[in-house]
C-alpha cells in the first residue's frame, strides 16, 4: 500500500495493477485486504466487471452469477464482507441478511438504508467516514455511496482537505468478462492532474515554499486554533536588501538564485512546524507559534539570521545578501491574519529604514505613524482639490532702500478645521514622491498668477518657491516651469 495516501477506489486500482496478492482470511480488514479480495476475484472470473463510474473513482463492479454458483462462492463472500454487516432501514428493520444474500425484501422495505460506522475498515487510515447503503436498485442489485474525508491522500503535499464521494454498484449478472484496466488508468491520470494541479495553485514553484494562497488558507486555521487554545503566534516578514540592485547587477538569474538561498535559509532557521511562504518577488512570510518555539520566543529572535551568500555565477566570488525582518505576535498585536500581516509589515519597514540588516518587532506608535502618514497624504490631496493648500509670502525686503526685491512663497494648508497648517503638519505629504510633485505644480500656478497681478500694477520683484527632492529629479522640471509662465504670460 502506498500509506493510505490514495481514495478508497484508488487502492482498488494501484493494488490492481501492482500484482497484489489476495489477503489472507476473508474478513474485511483494510483496503489492502479489499483490493486482494478484488484482485482474486477478478482472475477467477467471479467479477466480470470493472468500470469507471466517474472522475471522483466512483466504480461499478458486476459479481458473475454462473460463476459464483460453480464454485467461486467463496471469492464473492470474501467480496460481499466489506459491504454493511448491519443493515438497519429508516424505521430500524434488520435487512442484513436479506440486503447482503441479494434476497428480496418485504414489501414496503424496498430501499433500505445502511450505514458503516467508524472502524468498518480497521485498517483505514481515516478510521473510515460514514457509508450509505442508499438503495436497492433491482432484485440482485445494490447502490452504497461512501463517504469519506481523505486528508491522508494530499497530506504529503500539504493540500486542503476535501470530501470524496465513491457509488459502488455491486450487480450480480451473467455478462462476459470486461475489466476496464484503461479506464482505471484514465481515473488515476485524472486524480494525479487534479493533486498536481492544486500542488501547483498553494505553491511557489521556484523554492517549494507555500505561495501567498497556499499560506493564508493555513495561517488562518492555525490562528483560528491559536485563538481556542489560548496561545500566541509569531508572524515575520522578511525580504531582501537592495534586492534590486542584485537583479540589475548579476541578472535575474542570479536573482533566483538569491530567492533560492534565502528560502533555505528560513527553512534551517525556523523549526519544523512553522508555515513558511514565499508571497512574492523578495517578500517571505513566516508563522509559528509558540508552542513550535518551546516557550522561548525571545532566544529564538536574537539567533534569527539577517543573511546568507551564494556563489557568483563563475564561482569565482562571493556574493552577500542581507535580510530585514519584522514581526508582530497574536493576538497581542493584531487579532487576524490581514492585521497581524500589516504590523508585522510596519515592522519591517522600521527595520530597513533604521539601516536594514536586521530583525525588529511590530509597536503600537508604529500604526498611529502610518494612520497619520495616511492621514497627511489624503488631506494634502484633497486640499489641492479644493484650493485650501496656499501660498504664503515671505517679502525679502533691500536694508538701503527699503523696497521689496523678491518674495519666497511658503506652502500653507486651510484646514477646515484645524486652520492654517505650516509644514511641519504635513512634512509625510511633502516627502512622498508623487505628492510632493502634485504640492509643487499647485503653488507654481498660484504664484505665477499672483506675479502677473503685481506685474500688472507696477512691481517688479522675483518670487522663489521651495521644491522637493523629486522635482530636482524630474528631466521635465524646466519644461513644466516654461510652460506655466507663458500661460500665465511671464517670461523666466
Amino acid at each position: 500500500m502506498r500509506d493510505g495516501s490514495a481514495s478508497w477506489a484508488a487502492h482498488i486500482f494501484d493494488e490492481i495493477e501492482d500484482g497484489a496478492t489476495a489477503a489472507n482470511g476473508g474478513a474485511p480488514g483494510s483496503y489492502a485486504d479489499l483490493a486482494g479480495a478484488l484482485e482474486a476475484a477478478l482472475r477467477a472470473g467471479v467479477v466480470n466487471r470493472v468500470s469507471i463510474r466517474n472522475r471522483a473513482c466512483g466504480c461499478v463492479i458486476a459479481i458473475d452469477a454462473a460463476a459464483v454458483a460453480t464454485g467461486g462462492a467463496d471469492l464473492a463472500g470474501r467480496l460481499r464482507a466489506f459491504f454493511p454487516g448491519d443493515a438497519l432501514d429508516h424505521r430500524g428493520h434488520d435487512h442484513s441478511g436479506a440486503d447482503q444474500s441479494g434476497a428480496t425484501t418485504s414489501a414496503g422495505d424496498a430501499t433500505p438504508e445502511v450505514r458503516f460506522t467508524k472502524g468498518a475498515f480497521p485498517g483505514d487510515p481515516h478510521d473510515a467516514a460514514d457509508v450509505t447503503f442508499l438503495r436497492r436498485i433491482g432484485p440482485d442489485a445494490y447502490e452504497l455511496r461512501l463517504f469519506m474525508d481523505v486528508t491522508a491522500m494530499v497530506a504529503r503535499i500539504r493540500l486542503m482537505t476535501w470530501m470524496g464521494a465513491l457509488i459502488v454498484t455491486v450487480t450480480l449478472s451473467g455478462a462476459g468478462l470486461v475489466v476496464a484496466r484503461v479506464a482505471a488508468r484514465s481515473s488515476r491520470a485524472a486524480h494525479l492532474s487534479e493533486r498536481q494541479a492544486r500542488y501547483l495553485a498553494e505553491h511557489d514553484t521556484l523554492t517549494g515554499l507555500f505561495n501567498r494562497f497556499g499560506f493564508g488558507a493555513r495561517a488562518r486555521a492555525l490562528l483560528q486554533k491559536c485563538a481556542e487554545t489560548g496561545k500566541r503566534a509569531y508572524l515575520f516578514q522578511v525580504d531582501a536588501d537592495k534586492f534590486k540592485d542584485i537583479n540589475d547587477i548579476y541578472g535575474h538569474a542570479t536573482g533566483d538564485r538569491v530567492i533560492e538561498a534565502i528560502a533555505r535559509m528560513l527553512r534551517g532557521a525556523f523549526p519544523e512546524g512553522a508555515l513558511v511562504a514565499r508571497l512574492g518577488g523578495d517578500e517571505f512570510a513566516i508563522l509559528v507559534t509558540e508552542a513550535v518555539l518551546n516557550g522561548a520566543p525571545s532566544s529564538f529572535m536574537s539567533s534569527l539570521p539577517t543573511g546568507t551568500e551564494i556563489r557568483s555565477e563563475d564561482g569565482n566570488s562571493l556574493i552577500e545578501v542581507s535580510t530585514s525582518s519584522g514581526f508582530a505576535v497574536f493576538p497581542d498585536d493584531a487579532p487576524n491574519l490581514g492585521d497581524l500581516m500589516k504590523a508585522a509589515d510596519l515592522a519591517l519597514y522600521a527595520v530597513k529604514n533604521a539601516g536594514r540588516n536586521g530583525v525588529g518587532a511590530y509597536r503600537r506608535d508604529m500604526t498611529r505613524a502610518l494612520e497619520r502618514r495616511h492621514w497627511e497624504l489624503q488631506g494634502v490631496r484633497n486640499a489641492i482639490e479644493a484650493g485650501q493648500l496656499v501660498p504664503y509670502y515671505q517679502p525679502l525686503i533691500c536694508a538701503r532702500t527699503g523696497r521689496v526685491e523678491a518674495v519666497e512663497a511658503l506652502a500653507r494648508w486651510h484646514h477646515p478645521t484645524y486652520g492654517v497648517l505650516g509644514p511641519d503638519r504635513f512634512r509625510h505629504a511633502l516627502d512622498d514622491a508623487r505628492v510632493s510633485t502634485e504640492i509643487t505644480a499647485a503653488m507654481l500656478e498660484q504664484v505665477a498668477r499672483d506675479l502677473r497681478v503685481w506685474r500688472n500694477i507696477g512691481h517688479g520683484f522675483s518670487a522663489g518657491l521651495n521644491i522637493g527632492e523629486a522635482d530636482l529629479k524630474d528631466p521635465d522640471l524646466t519644461g513644466r516651469i516654461t510652460d506655466m509662465l507663458a500661460r500665465s504670460g511671464l517670461h523666466p
